[in-house]
């Protein structure tokens, strides 16, 4: 019986080629994958930047229904005549996001732009979902109450001494 020897490079090295075969597979023109979002919120609105480099504006959809914003974008593939692959990184084919949004919107006036391969997609907030400022009144509860306007002054013209009647 003769023992071979455990050689632990060589079985990581047949590890790293099964998983470069694993996502080789995963990117090819028929996948749907996703891409990075960044989401920050301001006082007024909401702001969506997607990168999607090598995607032609006219190859990309947003849809926002009932609290989600959808992104689709298809990258188209590149042919490389004469040529193999070693490495292939970059995704083709559909890209697809969903965002759940869970501050109201103002669908009428959202809008979205496309620059150096970056999508930003820009959502205000509804009216009655942006933050208020609430006056403080000095002087306890009974001073918050809406100050009555004052009656009328009495002036030298009216006979009536301002009373109106």
């Amino acid at each position: 019986m003769s023992m071979a020897r455990w050689d632990p490079y060589r079985e990581g090295n047949d590890l790293q080629r099964a998983l470069n075969r694993l996502f080789d597979s995963r990117f090819s023109e028929t996948s749907v994958v996703g891409f990075p979002v960044d989401v920050y919120e301001t006082p007024t609105e909401l702001v969506v930047r997607a990168d999607l480099p090598g995607v032609q504006p006219d190859r990309i959809r947003v849809q926002h229904h009932d609290g989600q914003i959808y992104i689709r974008a298809t990258r188209a593939a590149e042919a490389a005549k004469d040529a193999s692959w070693l490495l292939r990184q970059t995704p083709e084919g559909e890209m697809v996001r969903t965002l759940s949004i869970s501050v109201p919107v103002d669908v009428e006036r959202v809008s979205a732009s496309y620059d150096a391969g970056v999508l930003e997609l820009h959502l205000p907030k509804a009216e009655h979902a942006r933050p208020r400022e609430i006056p403080v009144v000095a002087g306890g509860p009974e001073r918050a109450v809406e100050p009555r306007p004052a009656p009328p002054q009495a002036s030298a013209d009216d006979p009536t001494g301002g009373g109106g009647r």
